[in-house]
C-alpha cells in the first residue's frame, strides 16, 4: 500500500514593542522616561511532502519504508527607533 501526503504552513507575525525606564539620582525624584520602539515583521513558509510504502506479510508482520521532503523559507525585517526622551 502506498500513502502520499503534502502540507503547507504559511505564518506571518508582527510585533511592535515600547520599553519605558524610570531613573532617580538618589536625592530627588527626578524621573526620566526613555521610550524605545522596536518593530519586527516575520514570515515563515514551510512546504512538506511524503511518500510511504507499507508491506504486510502473510504472517501479519508489517514493514514500512518512506521518504519526506521539507523546505522552509524565513524572512524577518526589524527596525528600532530611539527618538524620544522625556524628562520631568
Amino acid at each position: 500500500m502506498f500513502e502520499i501526503g503534502a502540507k503547507e504552513i504559511m505564518r506571518h507575525a508582527t510585533s511592535n514593542a515600547t520599553y519605558q525606564q524610570a531613573f532617580t539620582d538618589g536625592f530627588t525624584h527626578r524621573i526620566q522616561e526613555y521610550l524605545q520602539v522596536k518593530f519586527i515583521d516575520y514570515t515563515q513558509n514551510i512546504t512538506a511532502g511524503y511518500l510511504l510504502y507499507t508491506l504486510t506479510t502473510p504472517s501479519k508482520y508489517s514493514f514500512k519504508a518512506g521518504t519526506r521532503y521539507e523546505y522552509t523559507i524565513v524572512d524577518a525585517q526589524t527596525s528600532q527607533d530611539h527618538s524620544q526622551v522625556l524628562t520631568e
